[in-house]
This record gives C-alpha cells, structure tokens and sequence, in this order.
C-alpha cells in the first residue's frame, strides 16, 4: 500500500512541494502502525537472534508478547515464536520458584511465596537440574541461578581441597 500511495504521488501535477504534502487518507495511520511493528521486531531479535542475543527477564518477555498481542498488525511467526517462549519460560519458573525464592532470585512468580521459606531446604542436585534445562531465550532468571551452582561448584572443590589437604597434613603428623 504504501508503495501504491508513493507512485501515485509521483503521478501527481503538482510541484515537489505539493507532492510531498500529498497524502492518502490513512496513509500516515498505516505508516505508525509499520513503524509499530518494525520496532517490535526490533526488540524481539536484540533477545532471539543469535548474533545480538541480550538477557532478557520473565517480565520484559512477557511484556514483548503482550505489545505484539495488541498491535493492529500481526507481526508473524516472530509473534508465534515469541509466545512459544513465553510459554517455555513461564514453566520453567513455575516449576523452579521455590528455588529462585531461596536463592534471592526476584520475579513475579516468586513474590507471593510466603516468607516462610526462610530456611532453605535444597540440595545442589535440585539446583543442577534446575539449571541443566535449556531456554530458547537468555531468561535472567535461569542465568542468575547458574551463577550461583557456578559458585556453589567452585566453593565445593575449594573446600574439598582443603579438606584433602587437612587429612594429608594429619595422616604425616601421626
């Protein structure tokens, strides 16, 4: 359409001038609504395309889906897509809350737990799970908890050197 409106204004008899203040009647309506969906898709591949791929948190991903719901343009299979994860990412934190309550990992999902669980009862074999799944998106969540199984592995093996360390100094002293 807009490329219909550009060669008839071409056609036009009148002056540069008078062309380029020449409009159809929705012509400008239409142009927001490109400009709309050519910033959404630009937001959706800073977090899907793999050469610009940016951390993105549960809320922000779920505010990316909804803008594209309510667009009056259907901006496609990155729409389709973006739901997809969505859907992905929402089960992953429904599934692993307790965890991120227990770590201090803020989202939605875990703000209503009550503050009971205080006292954590997890094990890092729960956390390796947790952090073993993949997402089809760099979830901040899932990111924040990898950083601290990354931590509790590096405190492991540095306590479990000394450890060695401590039986090895014991068993010489005699």
């Amino acid at each position: 359409h807009i490329k219909n409106a550009t060669v008839l204004r071409g056609m036009l008899p009148f002056d540069f001038r008078g062309k380029k203040n020449w409009f159809l009647r929705c012509e400008k309506k239409l142009m927001d609504i490109l400009l709309l969906a050519d910033r959404w898709l630009e937001r959706y591949r800073q977090y899907f395309e793999q050469q610009k791929k940016r951390r993105i948190t549960l809320s922000h991903l779920r505010k990316l889906v909804e803008d594209a719901g309510n667009m009056p343009i259907m901006v496609g299979e990155e729409f389709l897509h973006s739901k997809k994860v969505l859907k992905q990412c929402e089960e992953w934190v429904s599934q692993h809350c307790i965890i991120l309550k227990h770590c201090e990992i803020s989202c939605p999902e875990t703000n209503h737990l009550a503050k009971q669980l205080t006292t954590p009862i997890l094990s890092i074999q729960t956390i390796d799970e947790a952090v073993s799944q993949s997402l089809n998106v760099d979830l901040d969540e899932l990111s924040k908890l990898k950083s601290i199984s990354n931590k509790i592995h590096k405190w492991l093996r540095r306590s479990s050197n000394v450890l060695s360390c401590n039986v090895c100094v014991k068993g010489e002293g005699g």
